[in-house]
């Protein structure tokens, strides 16, 4: 499976990872993952999309329609973390539609930075999570 799901601080941060070559079926099923997840999670829930082993991605953008939909109310910030250049570029248009706060870093320590910066809560958890 191209793609691992997790929880990166239970019931707080998803931590979601691409590996290798992702299509199509792989967001869907990534994507109904994170909604089970969401449904389950204390909010504000944010989530860290680890796509720094991601090979070939989906360039269709049309394809990825079904994830720009009205927000879970759990859902808090997205970071992704990528160096992939058309993985970037596909990534920052979705950005421009979706309906939730995001944020494109370089590194998953960036992304923890990020998400500390912005709920002071997830330090808390971080530490506790340790």
């Amino acid at each position: 499976m191209p793609f691992e799901i997790s929880w990166y601080i239970p019931k707080r941060v998803i931590l979601s990872r691409l590996v290798g070559d992702v299509t199509e079926d792989d967001m869907h099923g990534m994507f109904d993952l994170s909604i089970a997840m969401l449904d389950e999670g204390q909010p504000p829930v944010h989530m860290i999309a680890d796509q720094t082993a991601v090979g070939k991605f989906p360039n269709n953008l049309s394809a990825m329609q079904f994830m720009v939909r009205k927000p879970h109310p759990n859902m808090g910030w997205v970071v992704v973390v990528s160096s992939n250049r058309v993985a970037r570029f596909l990534t920052n248009i979705l950005f421009q539609v979706m309906p939730v706060p995001t944020k494109m870093v370089d590194t998953m320590d960036a992304a923890l930075t990020y998400l500390n910066h912005v709920d002071n809560s997830i330090q808390d958890n971080q530490s506790a999570a340790m």
